[in-house]
């Protein structure tokens, strides 16, 4: 326990900002406890945290300050906290939430009250709301409920929702050793490897993709084929630690991931082949890199990252690149992924980011001086 803990300060002191320490602390909060106030602090903690209004001007912005109406944000989930924040600094006063689940608050939220749907539409005429929440099935949802109480149209002022505005992986551009490989590992549509020539303005000697799923892979060589990169290698196998075969859940989407055994991190080897539970063939970076430089490796591969940096050991050492790590699959990737790059290279320095409105979406950066 003592050796954890001191690994744990000396990894906290490589983190080179505040919000990187808030990150690594938040994450380490939810491994313990995925709730709804450590979730919500992640995504406020994230670095691109934006709420963007549809239907809703800046004039009836400016007319909420004089509102006298009480004004209630429909949600009590990370959207309508995020809605909260941004309302404050605006110096815009709401009365309280409302929810389904305002049970659950018999103390409020934020300091504010919580009432319930059936209260929000008894006091239909003095009450203004603002949806608040995540994706348009959500708010479809509450405006087909508020219609169905004929609630007054002028007293639901838009919707609030969450937005992204900075790119995943493509943080931190001064840290890339320009004119060397990019390894884009988990490529999924080829969307990144597309957006990793652009943010570096083509100043790359190569791509290498990497891209098991044969539905994903497929849209790749299509999408390629149609608007090709300039060197740009695709390759229909999974990271890993080593070459080999490992089973796999081809969904043709992003959460396409390798097989854990039940209960325990360790994968699952064979498999009997159905629709989409599959064999695939699996390759270490360093057997596939040869003598070309290695300046970044991005990795978003469903929980196998860990694995797949003991398979670029040799690449890191030689190179020492630039590295964008998703460290939110699993619990304690965090640690665990932070702790084997500093034994294995000590001067890489670290950043954290998170990208989303949810518990995913969080990228552990990596680089040493140039």
């Amino acid at each position: 326990m003592y050796h954890f803990i001191e690994r744990l300060h000396t990894l906290y002191g490589l983190l080179q900002d505040e919000q990187s320490k808030e990150i690594f602390q938040t994450r380490f909060a939810i491994d313990m406890e995925k709730s709804i106030p450590n979730v919500s602090r992640l995504v406020l903690q994230g670095s691109n945290k934006e709420l963007f209004f549809l239907g809703w001007p800046q004039s009836q912005k400016d007319a909420l300050k004089q509102e006298h109406k009480k004004i209630f944000l429909y949600g009590t989930g990370i959207a309508g906290r995020l809605l909260a924040e941004m309302l404050e600094s605006e110096h815009i006063d709401f009365y309280g939430f409302c929810g389904r689940d305002a049970e659950e608050y018999p103390d409020g939220l934020l300091g504010k009250p919580v009432i319930s749907s059936d209260e929000l539409v008894a006091h239909k005429d003095e009450y203004c709301v603002v949806p608040a929440v995540i994706g348009k099935k959500a708010y479809m949802e509450i405006s087909q409920f508020v219609r169905e109480h004929n609630y007054p149209e002028k007293n639901l002022l838009g919707w609030a929702d969450y937005n992204s505005m900075v790119e995943q992986y493509f943080e931190f551009p001064e840290l890339y050793r320009r004119g060397t490989v990019f390894i884009d590992g988990g490529c999924c549509d080829c969307e990144s490897s597309y957006r990793f020539a652009q943010w570096c303005e083509g100043e790359y000697s190569s791509i290498i993709a990497f891209e098991p799923d044969p539905d994903n892979y497929d849209k790749c060589c299509k999408k390629t084929q149609d608007a090709p990169l300039r060197n740009f290698q695709l390759v229909n196998a999974g990271l890993s630690s080593q070459s080999g075969t490992l089973a796999f859940n081809a969904q043709g989407t992003g959460q396409s991931h390798i097989l854990f055994a039940e209960s325990s991190a360790e994968y699952v080897a064979d498999v009997d082949e159905t629709d989409n539970k599959i064999s695939i063939r699996t390759v270490a970076i360093d057997d596939i890199i040869g003598d070309r430089t290695v300046g970044f490796i991005k990795m978003d591969i469903e929980g196998a990252e860990f694995d797949a940096l003991h398979g670029a050991k040799n690449t890191i050492l030689r190179d020492k690149p630039h590295l964008a790590i998703c460290v939110y699959h699993l619990r304690g990737d965090v640690f665990a992924i932070m702790d084997y790059l500093h034994q294995l290279l000590p001067e890489y320095r670290f950043w954290l980011r998170h990208y989303s409105p949810n518990d995913f979406e969080t990228v552990l950066y990596a680089s040493v001086d140039l």
